[in-house]
């Protein structure tokens, strides 16, 4: 039995075809396929967000095995436009609002991959966070002068955490595995 894992984290600007058949830029996105065995004939549903310039969060529906390119692009609601977003273990996503505050987001499951609604998290106090990347073990947050931080205390029953703590000086960017 081969097992491959794919957790795949990328900026970039692409093309993409959106809801209400529109044209739309992507400046972020993120796709976590998790622990795939490639040879069980099983369609395994992989996660797949993104960021649209404008800032809306959007969920690529029907992403799958036999489908990589999915079915349809839905608008999922913010009261703040994005700028950054990543998806990790257990359903967990996590975005960056245009005015540097995390979000993650609440009531993501199997049944309900796009879960209910944002919740804030503060920055690190006195910065503004630019990007966050879940991973299976943390959660991490990189501000606009590029200082290195990581989420303390984010468990199953309390996916927020408590606080950020200072890991490092100026990175470039921050990425979880």
């Amino acid at each position: 039995m081969t097992t491959e894992s794919l957790c795949l984290t990328y900026t970039s600007t692409v093309n993409a075809r959106c809801a209400g058949n529109h044209r739309s830029i992507l400046t972020d996105n993120s796709i976590l396929a998790g622990q795939v065995d490639v040879n069980s004939g099983i369609d395994n549903l992989i996660d797949a967000w993104a960021v649209a310039v404008n800032g809306d969060a959007l969920f690529r529906k029907g992403v799958s095995n036999s489908c990589p390119d999915g079915t349809v692009w839905e608008y999922v609601s913010s009261d703040q436009p994005l700028v950054s977003i990543s998806c990790g273990p257990d359903n967990q996503v996590w975005a960056v609002g245009k005015d540097g505050s995390a979000y993650w987001r609440f009531g993501t499951m199997a049944s309900k991959r796009m879960g209910e609604v944002w919740e804030a998290v503060e920055p690190p106090s006195g910065k503004t966070l630019k990007q966050v990347s879940v991973g299976r073990s943390a959660v991490w947050g990189l501000d606009s002068a590029g200082q290195l931080f990581v989420r303390r205390e984010v468990t199953p029953v309390f996916p927020e955490g408590t606080h950020w703590q200072t890991v490092s000086s100026p990175q470039m960017a921050a990425g979880a595995g």
